[in-house]
């Protein structure tokens, strides 16, 4: 069996048993699903679960809407979130979050201040990478102009279907150099995916998804997250990718605001940026920890090589600004993304 099918079915039996005993959940967290969340729950929520004598219950979901339709209707049905940090940012600035107690955080001091604030704590990085089918595509693309470059890079292509991530790319393979992307100019940005739309045969949705288009060779190159494409490689699949010209970015964990379990939500938290966690959860999918203590709990050079946020990579990437898609540029940006699809 392999470890995927291993975690799947470890994650099945625990979402039965949690099932079963609804009634003894003493808070729900809910994330993105998938071999993100399975490693969540077997590196973190099960220590909690242990330390603590609870029940953590889980959920899923697919960007901050849904958070903000039970907050704002006052039935909050989740204790936990795990976001990106420019949903983050919004909805800080939208009150949707609790204020932490950070002397329930311990293990946040150990993070970069940038990855920690009143309402919002980073825990995990990830990145935005090019991937490619390497029995599809004998030329390895270099960045993301290569992408664009249909007639020398043929091929069937997919890309994220939200603007966020897509008019970073798109500015770089016009010519942008990685530290003039912000303010993202988005006239010229949806210019140039203009002219890749009719080339683009999936827009995905979720990193599922783009983990299966590689393992079926559905596509020829794609937009990826890096630790989904990482993991559908260790599953067989016959792909490549790059930290060249990716977009490092951090998720990061709130609790919404009234929400009934908060003080064990945000004790949850410190377990989740525990630097033995954070080095376990690197087994099941390889995002890179955002307490860098974890480095020194036995993640060796080979796993530090396939993680965002080591040196090597961090050196030929982009950093994600939250801020920017968090203000009324970044929400005009992304409202424009249906009419850019639909057109």
């Amino acid at each position: 069996m392999t470890k995927n099918g291993f975690l799947i079915g470890l994650t099945v039996a625990a979402s039965v048993g949690l099932a079963g005993a609804a009634q003894a959940q003493d808070m729900v967290f809910s994330s993105w699903g998938g071999t993100y969340q399975e490693g969540q729950r077997l590196a973190m929520l099960d220590k909690a679960e242990e330390k603590y004598g609870v029940e953590i219950g889980e959920d899923s979901h697919t960007g901050l809407a849904a958070i903000k339709t039970q907050v704002l209707s006052g039935q909050v049905n989740w204790d936990l979130v795990d976001l990106s940090t420019p949903d983050c940012e919004r909805g800080r600035k939208d009150g949707l979050w609790e204020e932490l107690d950070y002397s329930l955080i311990p293990n946040a001091a150990n993070l970069d201040p940038a990855y920690r604030n009143p309402y919002w704590v980073g825990f995990i990085t990830y990145s935005t990478v090019l991937a490619w089918n390497t029995e599809t595509v004998a030329n390895p693309p270099q960045g993301w102009a290569d992408f664009w470059n249909v007639e020398e890079f043929p091929g069937k292509r997919a890309m994220r279907n939200r603007a966020r991530d897509s008019l970073e790319v798109a500015l770089i393979a016009d010519g942008v150099p990685l530290d003039g992307l912000y303010p993202i100019d988005m006239d010229r940005a949806y210019a140039k995916l203009e002219e890749l739309k009719p080339d683009v045969d999936v827009w995905w949705s979720s990193g599922g998804q783009t983990a299966q288009m590689a393992i079926d060779n559905e596509v020829d190159m794609m937009m990826v997250w890096s630790g989904r494409i990482e993991n559908a490689i260790q599953e067989g699949a016959t792909w490549d990718y790059t930290f060249v010209e990716g977009n490092i970015a951090v998720e990061c964990l709130v609790v919404p605001r009234g929400a009934e379990n908060a003080e064990l939500a945000m004790k949850v938290i410190n377990e989740m940026l525990d630097p033995a966690n954070q080095a376990e959860y690197t087994q099941y999918i390889p995002y890179g920890p955002v307490n860098d203590a974890a480095f020194d709990m036995g993640i060796d050079a080979e796993k530090a090589a396939m993680l965002p946020s080591s040196p090597d990579n961090l050196a030929v990437q982009f950093v994600m600004n939250p801020d920017w898609w968090s203000s009324d540029e970044g929400e005009q940006a992304e409202a424009r993304w249906t009419n850019f699809l639909q057109q």
